[in-house]
């Protein structure tokens, strides 16, 4: 991750980054494709349980996802700030 103003409470201030209080799309996209894919490859060796539980895992990301990081405001996904309880990021 870059340290861009996306993550800074004030846009002129480096010191003043906030990340450990975001959950952000970027990430949890990254996460819920590795868990699609694990599920696929213990499929492919026949860990049919393994393959449940990552295909359980992506899913319920998937569900979180959509619930915490779509604002229908902007019709986007944005960070969502745990502290706040809300989206404060859509760009």
């Amino acid at each position: 991750w870059d340290f861009s103003s996306r993550w800074l409470e004030d846009s002129k201030d480096l010191k003043s980054i906030y990340t450990l209080d975001l959950v952000t799309p970027d990430l949890n996209a990254l996460l819920w494709n590795t868990e699609n894919l694990l599920s696929e490859i213990y499929l492919l060796i026949n860990d049919k349980e393994k393959s449940e539980e990552y295909s359980i895992r992506a899913e319920n990301r998937k569900k979180a996802i959509h619930k915490y990081l779509w604002s229908d405001e902007f019709k986007t996904y944005g960070d969502y700030h745990i502290t706040k309880q809300k989206i404060v990021n859509t760009n």
